[in-house]
């Protein structure tokens, strides 16, 4: 995980916690994550949230033994930047759902990377597939 992504995912925890620190209905914390009024939580949606509050840890993944090693934070950044990894474009999004905005005609190379739609600075959410 890069430094951006650590710091997003900490900017995302952290006005979780202090929308349910400070009572707020979390209106702030959807506009962090989405322009769109259609995908804002109501008030009642927050308080049934705010009631599975704190979380436990969750358990300790054993299966990625390269997790925290520098080397693959870094190949990992370079596989989220790197646009070779894209194929053809499918004019579809994800849920195969004909796509809002073609990046490239049907077929040819699409030349995106992951961070083309999965924004750092919104948790790294994609809002391109929506």
């Amino acid at each position: 995980m890069t430094a951006k992504m650590r710091a997003a995912a900490t900017t995302l925890a952290l006005s979780t916690l202090a929308s349910f620190a400070l009572g707020c209905d979390g209106r702030s914390l959807d506009r962090l994550v989405c322009d769109d009024p259609s995908c804002a939580f109501s008030g009642d949606e927050w308080r049934r949230l705010a009631k599975l509050s704190p979380l436990p840890e969750p358990p300790a993944d054993h299966t990625n033994r390269y997790r925290d090693l520098p080397a693959a934070m870094k190949l990992g950044a370079a596989f989220f930047s790197d646009t070779r990894f894209s194929g053809p474009a499918t004019q579809v999004n994800a849920l195969g759902q004909p796509s809002g905005v073609a990046r490239a005609p049907r077929g040819q190379p699409a030349g995106v990377a992951c961070v083309t739609c999965h924004d750092l600075g919104r948790a790294a959410i994609d809002k391109a597939s929506t």
